[in-house]
């Protein structure tokens, strides 16, 4: 089992990113015990997730380009 401290060395992040990630519930396996976290040996790195669509251009013509008047 590893600590929080552990993990985060592991994957390269600081703790306080660890407890976002907790708070979450977005570490498969962590255990709290008293007031500590625990995780096993291959937990794996939590997923990335958008929290909105990313967005698209509704437009079709690029707004520098000079625009043809009606015939």
């Amino acid at each position: 089992m590893l600590t929080v401290k552990q993990i985060a060395e592991k994957w390269g992040i600081s703790t306080p990113r660890v407890h976002q990630y907790l708070r979450e519930g977005r570490i498969e396996g962590a255990v709290k015990m008293g007031r500590d976290w625990f995780f096993p040996e291959d937990a794996p790195f939590p997923a990335y997730r958008r929290a909105w669509p990313r967005p698209t251009s509704h437009a079709t013509e690029s707004p520098h380009e000079p625009q043809q008047p009606p015939q």
